[in-house]
């Protein structure tokens, strides 16, 4: 956790639920709260006027999610959507603020939240603009894994074969036949249609 829950209590922080598939806020709004995930998926993602959808990030237990326009002021540049049933800790933004001048290591701890962001994005620009799909995927399933901590060799990924096009910018067609490809090869795994990496 970025920020102890005991300290967002303090605050004024409210624990609240959001079904699957909820938004938690529009793009284009003007940020009015910090989020801090407890249980569940949020993703921050676009979609344009074709109705097609461009996942920006996918956060989870204990992680934050839409601070960068919190910071600056500006409007959300995507919107929040749980992936899953998730419970998440909202705290307006003055308190926030009053939470990092009083507490200089939780700031700190948020520049560098920032700057593995940077980072992690610039990796996931690297896959996305490789033609290999097989290159994006497994780069989208290494940034997820790495992310989790996972010690296991295998692990199940939690997104469907849509999802996985809308991080990637990939086709959902591409994506069923380079999972197909992947498996033949042993790459991922599949069973009862979910995916193992």
């Amino acid at each position: 956790m970025l920020i102890d829950p005991e300290i967002l209590t303090q605050a004024g922080g409210i624990l609240k639920w959001y079904k699957k598939n909820k938004r938690i806020f529009l793009e284009n709004e003007m940020p009015e709260n910090y989020y801090q995930i407890v249980t569940g998926l949020v993703k921050l993602a676009n979609v344009n006027d074709r109705g097609k959808e461009f996942i920006q990030g996918i956060f989870r237990p204990g992680e934050c999610f839409g601070e960068p326009p919190l910071f600056l002021g500006k409007e959300y540049f995507a919107s929040a959507c749980a992936m899953v049933d998730c419970e998440i800790y909202e705290l307006p933004r003055d308190a926030f603020f009053k939470i990092l001048k009083k507490h200089p290591e939780i700031e700190m701890m948020f520049l560098k939240n920032f700057a593995n962001r940077i980072y992690n994005r610039s990796l996931a620009s690297r896959n996305i603009i490789s033609n290999d799909p097989v290159q994006r995927i497994t780069g989208f399933f290494d940034q997820y894994k790495q992310g989790t901590n996972s010690s296991t060799e295998r692990m199940k990924i939690p997104f469907t074969r849509q999802e996985i096009a809308n991080f990637t910018g990939l086709r959902v067609e591409t994506v069923i036949r380079t999972l197909i490809r992947m498996k033949e090869e042993n790459q991922v795994e599949i069973a009862d249609r979910k995916i193992y990496y």
